[in-house]
């Protein structure tokens, strides 16, 4: 028989350089969204600037300021949700025995190192993924909650390798063991 479901390739690459590897992880890009947050973001944009030439007018000016400031919160979140699925990228490094986590987009980043040895209970967290992937669309606040690999360091759970696969991130925690063995 030929055809049948074709096979989808890993979402992550493992790049090799020197004596390290470095794996790297792309945002998850879902077309529908990306393309109805730009237009979205157009629009907010547009209403943001009217608001502003109009805010003079408004008698209440703490109503204006609550108003400018509730946008403005929108426009943040709706932008760097657009960065991040435009061009985030999760970049996954042991240096020294230590875990280092870069997220960035458009020269925004940020960056997290973990001491290897106090890393503990490294896991798949395959509850995520029921339904679709969730690629943590706003990774720079806070911690994401989305990632598919979890795990304790100084008494938190951290996440990690956002919008994998169960079966990408089984294969992602095979090699963090192998390099973090006292990360278990």
């Amino acid at each position: 028989m030929t055809g049948g479901v074709p096979t989808g390739a890993q979402r992550y690459s493992i790049l090799r350089r020197g004596e390290g590897e470095t794996l790297v992880i792309p945002a998850v890009r879902i077309r529908f969204v990306m393309v109805f947050l730009s237009i979205w973001f157009a629009i907010w944009t547009a209403i943001g600037i009217t608001e502003v030439v109009t805010a003079q007018s408004f008698k209440p000016v703490a109503l204006a300021v609550i108003a400018i400031a509730m946008w403005s919160f929108g426009w943040i979140v709706a932008g760097g949700m657009l960065l991040w699925m435009f061009s985030g990228r999760e970049i996954i490094r042991i240096d020294g025995g230590d875990l280092e986590v870069i997220r960035s987009a458009f020269g925004f980043s940020r960056r997290r190192v973990y001491r290897g040895a106090d890393i503990r209970d490294l896991r798949v967290e395959p509850r995520l993924w029921r339904g679709t992937p969730r690629g943590g669309a706003f990774p720079f606040m806070g911690n994401s909650r989305f990632g598919a690999i979890r795990f304790v360091y100084s008494g938190r759970t951290q996440d990690l390798a956002l919008g994998l696969a169960e079966s990408e991130a089984r294969s992602v925690l095979d090699w963090l063991r192998k390099r973090l063995p006292q990360a278990q």
